[in-house]
């Protein structure tokens, strides 16, 4: 198990209400850093701690306490795994927890361990659509949009390119599926033909069985909806080197610089969408990133570094470690009116903040959450050239 402590010190803000018997604000980063999405959770948690670097040097702000970030792995689709770290968690004295990475694990944490502790936790990376019916008791926040928005963006997309047939294959997990059946739903309300929909095991031994038979029932495209680790790399593989499929269609978790560099030229006629911006916030995200380096195009990475922001601003905002405090300044920070507030801009943040003034924190995906603790997301309509992803436009 890849776990680590990271601990930055700074002063909190004199009239901060500490219930915390240690002189320390504990938060945990709680990800898959094994199982099927290991190679995504690095870079996510890198982004989480970029933040808590930038107010190292702020002791003016803040009241002789730290912050100790807890990197904790929640394994992924591994119950058994995971409800061993949630005792983990419970040993901490967290006030707080960035994670959730992987289907099911908010909910099973949620309710094991937030709801009855009292505790924040904020998602960059899960997208579930079934979390929005959860009775969460304003604990429960995410950087990331659901499910259902990031598959319709993905259906206008095959819309406006005019595409006429899919071919549309997923694999056995609950997130592939939600996505996949949104997506098809999505077509099919477009008047676009979806000429099969077909179930397919992560890391089978022999893809060629699944993709003959999404061949036969034809399409201008095949769209995947698989890691490209755990079997999505060898279905566009059988794909090409058979001829069935030329074009295809991807969601977030498919698109990796190793998809890019290992198929190249071959996916000129392909497409896909990535959360992300292009806008102010994006770009100042980019650079920061880059010179910490951490790829900005990696998923889940903007959404990583804005969720561990909002957290340190409305710790500020609240003057409390109160969970129910924190909850209100979250969107109290993240929303209008105030100033805008952009990455590598918490030292800006804190001294509005100090002064009692609002802020409107936009970061690196124009963050607005509604009274849920929801995000709309901003989307990233994307192609291939040659060894680089092109950004056609935001959606």
């Amino acid at each position: 198990m890849k776990k680590f402590v990271l601990i930055i010190f700074f002063y909190l803000f004199t009239s901060v209400s500490n219930s915390n018997s240690e002189d320390k604000i504990n938060i945990g980063i709680f990800l898959g850093f094994s199982g099927l999405v290991e190679t995504l959770t690095p870079s996510m948690a890198d982004s989480i701690e970029l933040p808590f670097k930038e107010i190292v040097s702020l002791e003016n702000f803040f009241n002789n306490m730290n912050f100790k970030l807890s990197r904790v792995d929640s394994g992924c689709n591994d119950i058994e795994k995971t409800n061993n770290e949630i005792d983990e968690l419970s040993k901490k004295n967290l006030i707080a927890i960035i994670g959730g990475a992987c289907p099911g694990i908010s909910k099973l944490v949620l309710s094991k361990f937030n709801l009855p502790n009292k505790i924040i936790m904020i998602s960059p990376a899960d997208s579930s659509f079934d979390l929005n019916k959860l009775e969460d008791k304003k604990l429960f926040f995410r950087t990331v949009a659901n499910d259902t928005r990031m598959s319709e963006i993905l259906a206008d997309i095959t819309k406006d390119r005019g595409i006429k047939k899919v071919a549309i294959t997923f694999s056995n997990t609950d997130y592939d599926k939600n996505m996949a059946f949104t997506y098809k739903n999505a077509l099919e309300n477009k008047k676009i033909q979806v000429t099969i929909f077909k179930e397919h095991k992560q890391k089978d031994d022999n893809y060629s069985k699944y993709v003959s038979s999404l061949a036969a029932a034809g399409g201008e495209a095949l769209a995947i909806f698989n890691e490209y680790d755990t079997g999505g790399k060898e279905i566009v593989l059988t794909s090409l080197d058979s001829g069935m499929f030329e074009k295809f269609i991807f969601a977030e978790n498919m698109i990796s610089d190793d998809l890019i560099n290992f198929f190249e030229n071959n996916l000129k006629n392909s497409f896909g969408v990535l959360q992300g911006s292009t806008d102010k916030g994006f770009k100042l995200f980019e650079e920061l990133a880059i010179n910490n380096g951490i790829d900005p195009n990696s998923p889940f990475v903007g959404e990583s570094y804005d969720a561990a922001s909002l957290l340190i601003l409305a710790i500020k905002s609240a003057g409390s470690l109160k969970s129910n405090l924190i909850s209100e300044n979250l969107i109290a920070v993240a929303n209008k009116p105030g100033v805008k507030i952009y990455p590598g801009q918490i030292e800006k943040a804190l001294k509005i903040l100090e002064k009692g003034k609002p802020i409107n924190y936009e970061g690196a995906t124009k963050i607005e959450f509604s009274e849920d603790g929801d995000t709309k997301g901003s989307y990233l309509e994307i192609e291939f050239k040659g060894k680089k992803l092109k950004i056609k436009k935001e959606r």
